[in-house]
């Protein structure tokens, strides 16, 4: 399950600390977004049907209306 730990509104827009430890399915978002690692496992991401690697020393750049979902294979 997907929850939110943590979610901070302001001028700059939106933070979310979120725990998750389960797959999400193919959807999008009207505003572009980073993904970062706080802790846990490594783990892929699937963005416009490209596999790209979610790591404590990378991050995951999210354009709007962009197609993005977890790998059905979460190891990377």
């Amino acid at each position: 399950m997907t929850r939110a730990l943590s979610i901070l509104r302001g001028r700059f827009g939106r933070v979310a600390l979120l725990d998750m430890d389960t797959s999400l399915v193919e959807h999008a978002h009207p505003h572009c977004h980073l993904i970062f690692k706080a802790s846990g496992p490594d783990q892929n991401f699937v963005v416009e049907e490209q596999t790209v690697p979610l790591r404590s020393d990378m991050l995951v750049a999210v354009n709007s209306w962009s197609v993005q979902s977890t790998a059905a294979n979460d190891a990377p």
